[in-house]
Order: C-alpha cells, then structure tokens, then sequence
C-alpha cells in the first residue's frame, strides 16, 4: 500500500452549512473550514454523517467536496465519505471523487438491504478496494448502517492490505480496545468516533479521534490530543470535552443540535435538513 496521508491526532467530521432554502452554504462552509485549519486541525473527514454525506444530491455533495478543494492550503487532507447503501452506489461516489483527485475516501458497510454475511462483506470492499487507488478509510457506524464490522473482519481487510485505517463510532469500549491491541501488529490506524477519553487513547495507542464537537472549539480538541499523555493535565481537560459531549452529542440529535450551536458562533444559518423541523 501507499503511504497513508491520514495525519495522527484530531480530524473533525465537517458539518455541511446550509441555507435556508436547503442548499449548501457555500461562504457558511468556508468560513468553518477555514476556522478548522487556521485551529491547526491537520485533516478534514468531509461528507461524514455529520456532513450529511448520506443524504445529499449528488450535485450538492460534489460543491461540498469542491468547496472544500477551494478552501484549504494544496496538499491538506480531504477523507470524503462514501456513505452509500449498495457496492454500486459507492462505486459511482467513487468515480466522482477520482474526477476531483480526491486522495481518500470513508465507507461504511451496505445498509437498508444489509449485507451480514461477512463473505458478502468482503466482496463488496473488495470490489471497492479493486476499484480506485484512492487510499479506502473503514467507518464503523451500526446506529446507522445496522451492521457492526467485527474485528475479524476488520483484520483480515487489513491483512490483505485493503485498508489500514477504521474509525469506530460504535460507542462500545471493548470493541474499540480490541481493535487497537490486535490491529497493532498489522499497522491498523484506529480513530475514535464517539466520546474520547484522551488519557486512555494514548495507553491504547490510538492513532486520534473524530469527534464532532471540534467543529466548535477545534483548539480544545488539540490541546486534549496534545497533552493525552499527561495524566495531570488530562486530568484537566477531559471534564470540559466530557461536558460538551453529554449537551451535544448524547441524544439521537446530535447532527442538528450541533448545527444550531454553530449558527449560535456566527457560522451559517441554523437551517435543518429536511424533514427535520426548523
């Protein structure tokens, strides 16, 4: 495999501003961007579950990705989401990313009619894997997707040089620490989606986290990574990320309370997707 250009440490999943006729706020989505890199975040994970990557047009989801292109410095990581329910679906996302030379996408597994055999699972990231160069990122979502990657699956993507890289938003602690101490021998770059306890990454050799309030205090994040191996200042820090977590994120949601929190800091115009209620 190619060199990762996933950086280690915090990589927000970018919320997608829009406006209040439902389409993308572009200037709203440049400003967040923007704050995000000045911040000092080294990657973005674009078109995510909080980027509405599942839910957008095709048109709507190429601006987002576009934009972002636009915005930040050449060079600086995009991991785009290809949230897509069948192999086929993913495979068109995919070509529209290879368009925009775009270097790395996030998939997750087939949904609505689930694939739950793991046969049936290899053979649709295979089918990805074979289908692009572009560097593939595993996003384990079961809340969403209804199907959770077991870490022998998991493993054996990465024993066959698939993937290297997952980030895990199942919220199960056994299964996330699991991953990190067998996954470590095959190089298996492991990022935290739900709540982070910053201290304990570092004993678990964690490769970072994705956490979703970083689109509101990007530095708080930072500076949590920065000092996860300080138990002192961990210590310090972990109740204020531990806060905003329980007003944020707890909850089935937590995409729109973020976007109205974000509206709340001058960044777009609190709009919902629909059939949410505005």
């Amino acid at each position: 495999m190619k060199p990762s250009i996933i950086p280690g440490g915090i990589i927000p999943p970018l919320l997608t501003p829009l406006t209040k006729s439902m389409g993308i706020d572009t200037p709203a989505l440049e400003t967040l961007i923007r704050k995000m890199v000045d911040a000092g975040i080294p990657a973005l994970f674009i078109c995510g579950s909080a980027g509405l990557g599942s839910a957008l047009t095709m048109t709507d989801y190429e601006k987002v990705i576009v934009t972002a292109l636009e915005t930040v410095p050449e060079g600086y990581p995009l991991l785009c989401g290809v949230l897509e329910s069948s192999t086929m679906r993913a495979m068109e996302r995919i070509r529209l990313l290879e368009s925009l030379h775009i270097r790395c996408f996030v998939t997750v597994a087939p949904y609505y009619l689930k694939a739950t055999k793991t046969d049936d699972l290899l053979r649709h990231f295979g089918a990805l894997r074979e289908s692009t160069d572009m560097e593939m990122v595993l996003y384990n979502m079961p809340a969403c997707t209804g199907i959770h990657m077991t870490p022998s699956l998991v493993l054996k993507m990465a024993e066959r040089g698939w993937s290297h890289t997952i980030k895990d938003s199942s919220g199960e602690k056994r299964y996330f620490e699991t991953l990190c101490k067998l996954g470590n021998p095959l190089n298996l770059r492991v990022y935290q989606g739900m709540l982070p306890d910053f201290h304990r990454l570092n004993e678990i050799k964690a490769s970072g986290c994705v956490p979703l309030p970083a689109n509101l205090f990007p530095e708080l994040f930072i500076s949590a990574w920065n000092a996860k191996a300080d138990q002192k200042k961990t210590a310090q820090i972990q109740p204020k990320i531990d806060t905003l977590w329980k007003n944020l994120v707890a909850g089935d949601d937590f995409i729109n309370q973020t976007i109205k929190r974000l509206f709340k800091h001058g960044i777009g115009t609190g709009t919902l997707m629909m059939p949410f209620k505005n």
